[in-house]
């Protein structure tokens, strides 16, 4: 994160996750992940990865609000959506949302439209989960920060 100390940072990504070689992900979407790995690749500190996974950045700076980069992923994911669909039987696929935020006040508007465009996206039921932690902050005098994660995941219904 560029950003300096004690400012709101956001940033999303979409994210699959599953067995195998990331490479069958990129081949269904037909689109070049920012990062990947798959299953068995070796982890930069030692051990092997256990699964693939495969993920999109937004592409924009951490300094945007976090609703540019939920909606500058749904952009590029509503041009393949029956490819993200196909994933959904063998994958799990999840829009991360990450927020670190000053201790006073911050909030996310979930826009009705990013429901409806993620749920054409993905054909699959949608869960949005909220995580907020406290942690220090060692580069602005430990001052006490919020950090929140936030995800849109899609899970296969079983039909």
């Amino acid at each position: 994160m560029a950003s300096p100390p004690l400012t709101t940072r956001e940033y999303a990504y979409f994210s699959v996750t599953g067995q195998g070689d990331h490479g069958k992900i990129t081949e269904r979407l037909g689109i070049e992940p920012s990062q990947a790995w798959s299953e068995g690749d070796p982890r930069p500190r030692g051990g092997t990865y256990p699964f693939a996974r495969w993920r999109l950045d937004s592409d924009l700076s951490d300094t945007e609000p976090l609703e540019k980069h939920i909606s500058a992923l749904l952009v590029r994911l509503e041009t393949c959506p029956a490819a993200v669909r196909s994933l959904a039987p063998d994958y799990s696929g999840t829009i991360q949302c990450v927020g670190y935020y000053p201790a006073s006040g911050h909030g996310v508007h979930i826009d009705h439209r990013w429901v409806r465009a993620a749920a054409h996206i993905s054909g699959c039921s949608l869960t949005w989960i909220s995580t907020f932690y406290r942690s220090m902050d060692t580069m602005a005098n430990k001052a006490l920060r919020t950090a929140c994660r936030r995800s849109l995941s899609f899970r296969s219904l079983g039909v």
